[in-house]
C-alpha cells in the first residue's frame, strides 16, 4: 500500500483552482504551450471563476484566435490528447488507440484553434437547450425537455470534464470537492461544472468566491456575479465589490495618462 499513497500536488485540478501551463502562444493553426513547472512554487493558478468562464468560452465559436489566446492565457488550456478530448482515463474512445505503456492518452500540448472552436459550439449547443427548456410553456412537454437536459447535461460533464467528487485536506481537516483527471485538463472540469451550475440556474451547490466553500443556495445568480456563502456573506462581497471599483479606477487613471501622452 505504501507504493501507491502519494501527497495530494498542487496541480490537482479542482473546478475553482487549477494550474495555468507557461507560454501559452498561437503557433499557425495551433494553441501551444509548454510542460507544467516541477516546483509548486512556480505554478501559476487560475483565479476562482464565475459563470462568465463558460458564456465567454461559448462565445469563441466563431472568434478569431487572438481572442482564443487571449481567454486561454487567461484560464488555461483544454488539455486535448492527439484524439482532440481533454486528457483524462482511458476509456471510450480512448482506450484502443493507447501508446505502449500509457493509462491514459497525452496531451500533445498542441491544440487545434479550429477544435476548440468545435468543442465551443458543442457547449453553444448545450446552453441553448438549456435556454430553450426555461422557455417552455407546457408543463408535459418541459418536463419531458427536463429529463433530456439532465441526461445531456451529465454525460457530457463526465464524458468532457471528467467530473468526480474527491476528498480534500483542509486546515481542520478534510472536505469534498469536484475535480477532473489531470492538471492540464482543469479548464475542461471548470466548463463541465459550470453547464451543471447553468442548469440549475445559477442555484443549488456553489463554491463560494471567498472563502471557497461547498454552500447550497436557494436563489439564482446573474452569470458575471461571484457567490458568497452565509459565512462570508455581504461582508466578502463589500470587500470584493470594493476592489473592483479600485480597479476601473486605475483602469480609468491609467487611461487618461495614456491619451495625455
Amino acid at each position: 500500500m505504501r507504493d501507491i499513497l502519494t501527497e495530494m500536488p498542487e496541480t490537482y485540478p479542482l473546478v475553482h483552482h487549477w494550474p495555468i501551463p507557461p507560454s501559452i502562444r498561437v503557433e499557425g493553426a495551433f494553441i501551444r504551450y509548454d510542460r507544467l513547472p516541477r516546483n509548486p512554487a512556480d505554478l501559476r493558478l487560475a483565479k476562482r471563476p464565475n459563470s462568465r468562464l463558460l458564456y465567454d468560452f461559448v462565445d469563441l465559436a466563431d472568434a478569431p484566435a487572438a481572442q482564443i489566446e487571449t481567454y486561454a492565457k487567461q484560464w488555461g488550456v483544454l488539455g486535448l490528447c492527439g484524439h482532440g478530448h481533454p486528457v483524462g482515463m482511458a476509456f471510450g474512445y480512448h482506450i484502443d488507440n493507447l501508446p505502449p505503456g500509457h493509462w491514459t492518452c497525452p496531451e500533445t500540448r498542441r491544440e487545434p484553434i479550429e477544435r476548440w472552436r468545435t468543442i465551443s459550439q458543442m457547449f453553444s449547443w448545450h446552453v441553448g437547450l438549456i435556454e430553450q427548456l426555461r422557455s417552455h410553456k407546457n408543463p408535459h412537454s418541459a418536463r419531458r425537455m427536463a429529463s433530456q437536459v439532465s441526461a445531456h447535461v451529465n454525460h457530457f460533464s463526465v464524458n468532457f470534464g471528467y467530473l468526480r467528487p474527491i476528498v480534500v485536506p483542509t486546515r481542520s481537516g478534510f472536505t469534498l470537492r469536484l475535480a477532473g483527471s489531470l492538471a492540464v485538463a482543469g479548464l475542461a472540469a471548470a466548463l463541465a461544472y459550470q453547464l451543471m451550475v447553468a442548469a440549475m440556474g445559477g442555484n443549488g451547490w456553489l463554491i463560494c468566491a471567498e472563502c471557497g466553500q461547498w454552500f447550497q443556495s436557494d436563489t439564482r445568480r446573474a452569470p458575471d456575479r461571484n457567490a458568497y456563502c452565509p459565512k462570508c456573506g455581504r461582508a466578502a462581497a463589500m470587500r470584493a465589490a470594493s476592489r473592483n471599483y479600485y480597479k476601473r479606477q486605475q483602469e480609468k487613471k491609467h487611461g487618461k495618462e495614456t491619451k495625455r501622452g
